[in-house]
């Protein structure tokens, strides 16, 4: 990124921001284009370049920008609604379900970096990545390691765990998208979850 892009009013700065996450997290890495978005922007390809100077860069710092809101997120929680529900003291059933309500409630809350970090998941791996995958992994492993830290959760058991939540999100977001969360809608993911966790043995 460059100096120019932090020099740019507020406005600005949000407004390429979103048409750019929205750009990624619908349409993927790879298949994602900076013509679109600059249609979108109604400026030109120079003007974009101007602030980021590739693609990959482009998507590097929204990857980071994306990464820090999330982890700031959970560190709010961690130090406050989580901590006065005694976190600590909590199962790790519990532990999950309390956390899968914090993420519900920040996609509720903005769906839009939710999406684009959920892309992300997907996407690290792609070959077109691998020059600046070191990096975003870095990104990614930030919020997973914010994660492991509410969890408290012997390695394995996490392991195992992740990947029925794993079956299960993509199951529920297929259904439901990621948009227009309701307070019913978080509490039928949670009843969802706390069900599939039953079944896993302590």
């Amino acid at each position: 990124m460059e100096v120019t892009f932090l020099n740019i009013s507020q406005e600005k700065q949000n407004r390429i921001r979103t048409v750019a996450m929205e750009e990624f997290a619908t349409h993927g890495y790879e298949q994602a284009s900076t013509n679109r978005i600059v249609k979108t922007l109604g400026v030109s390809k120079g003007s974009l370049f101007k602030y980021f100077r590739t693609k990959g860069v482009l998507y590097t710092y929204l990857v980071s920008y994306a990464t820090t809101a999330l982890v700031d997120h959970l560190e709010t929680q961690v130090t406050g609604p989580l901590y006065e529900k005694g976190l600590t003291s909590l199962s790790w059933r519990e532990k999950l379900l309390a956390y899968g309500e914090v993420e519900l409630r920040y996609l509720q809350a903005d769906p839009l970096t939710y999406r684009f970090f959920y892309r992300l998941v997907k996407d690290i791996r792609l070959p077109a990545l691998q020059p600046i995958s070191k990096q975003l992994q870095e990104e990614a492993t930030a919020y997973f390691q914010q994660m492991n830290i509410i969890l408290d959760l012997p390695p394995l058991l996490l392991h195992h765990v992740g990947f029925v939540i794993q079956g299960y999100n993509e199951q529920f977001f297929h259904l439901h998208g990621f948009e227009g969360y309701t307070d019913e809608t978080i509490t039928n993911y949670l009843d969802g979850i706390k069900a599939h966790l039953d079944l896993v043995k302590d």
